[in-house]
């Protein structure tokens, strides 16, 4: 689970169709029902492959993971902006974005989105500023961070091109203790980084990514793949 930003598949058109046809029409509702409000308005929407554009639903919130790759982008003050909104003064400020591209992953709790376990001991990589990890359910015990909810943590990065963030997302000490499907009955292969003895399942493509598969729940290290 994860998300990315800029979209590859939001081109000029597309963001116009979306703009003229939900976004303002929704704000020119909420104007003729004398309803003011300030605040988040998330739009959760469904393109098809034909380009059209449906609802899914409204939020008054963030977007979850969606906002994670956002934030990593947004270069101004988050809360110079909501004071702004707050003030009726949000079309004073411009707000201020990286250009590079931006990827998050969750870490989400064994078991999710069902019954999930919690209390997991967790310890962080060190980050950087290209790679911040955002806390969502998790709790302190002490000097110990603990899984505290379903969706844990995200790690999110910022990098030239959607692989490059990426990478930096799955630093190799983001996947210890990481579960995954491994084939390892390959032939020897030498490769750049030296000699390759088997394969990591992965899915994805050029345009969104690679992204690691993992096992479901009840799957224990070493269980053969059938």
């Amino acid at each position: 689970m994860g998300s990315y930003a800029p979209s590859k598949l939001i081109n000029h058109n597309l963001e116009d169709k979306i703009i003229n046809k939900i976004i303002k029409p929704t704000l020119t509702a909420i104007n003729d029902m004398n309803q003011k409000y300030n605040g988040f308005l998330y739009a959760g929407l469904m393109i098809d492959s034909n380009g059209n554009v449906k609802v899914l639903e409204f939020n008054c919130r963030f977007g979850d993971p969606e906002t994670q790759p956002i934030m990593m982008r947004l270069q101004t003050n988050l809360a110079e902006l909501c004071i702004h909104a707050t003030q009726d003064t949000l079309d004073k400020v411009k707000a201020s974005w990286d250009d590079r591209t931006s990827l998050g992953v969750v870490m989400a709790a064994k078991g999710y989105p069902e019954s999930y376990q919690m209390g997991d001991p967790i310890t962080l990589p060190i980050t950087s500023s290209d790679t911040k990890v955002f806390h969502a359910g998790t709790r302190l015990e002490g000097s110990q961070i603990l899984s505290n909810g379903g969706r844990v943590l995200c790690a999110t990065s910022v990098g030239k091109d959607i692989e490059d963030a990426q990478k930096k997302a799955y630093e190799p000490e983001n996947l210890i203790n990481k579960m995954v499907v491994c084939v390892n009955n390959l032939k020897e292969r030498k490769m750049r980084f030296g000699t390759s003895e088997g394969m990591i399942l992965a899915a994805g493509d050029d345009d969104i990514g690679i992204f690691i598969l993992s096992p479901d729940q009840g799957a224990e290290p070493g269980m053969q793949v059938r």
